[in-house]
């Protein structure tokens, strides 16, 4: 009878057909995946396109928002990281920010379109995130300018 270390002494594992099937599985589908993405980011392109020759003949003319824009694939951050970001953006700020001060940041550090869509859902995230590290007690309201709350660290904070 053959034991189970005398079998891994022979091959670098049990099942190599099945691992390098696997293996070759994910590769294709990660080829797939690219491809899928990069026409899903052409047809995205082309609705922009139409949706700005109709403005062209019409100004006052308001997109249909019947299709996804595609913010939330592009642009989420790896958990933690927004978090990160806006506690960073806050302790190098000379006064306290706003979440649009920070959403602006955010775009600039990304490197995405800053268009009004894209600022509007930051600022949503970013006053999400801002209340949880609120929560946490990390950071503090301190004021408002317009309608927009200002932020900054709590004192004896990070």
């Amino acid at each position: 009878m053959v034991s189970h270390t005398a079998r891994m002494e022979n091959s670098e594992y049990e099942r190599p057909n099945t691992v390098s099937g696997l293996k070759a599985k994910r590769k294709e589908l990660v080829k797939l995946l690219g491809k899928i993405t990069a026409e899903a980011e052409r047809v995205r392109i082309n609705i922009k396109h139409i949706d700005a020759c109709v403005a062209l003949f019409n100004p006052n003319a308001k997109p249909p928002t019947t299709y996804h824009d595609g913010f939330i694939p592009r642009h989420t951050a790896p958990k933690g990281h927004l978090k990160r970001f806006i506690v960073t953006q806050l302790r190098e700020a000379s006064d306290p920010l706003s979440a649009r001060q920070i959403a602006d940041a955010w775009v600039i550090d990304q490197m995405i379109e800053g268009d009004a869509d894209t600022l509007r859902v930051l600022r949503k995230r970013i006053g999400i995130s801002i209340n949880t590290i609120k929560k946490d007690g990390l950071v503090v309201e301190a004021g408002m300018d317009g309608v927009c709350k200002l932020w900054e660290l709590k004192e004896g904070g990070l």
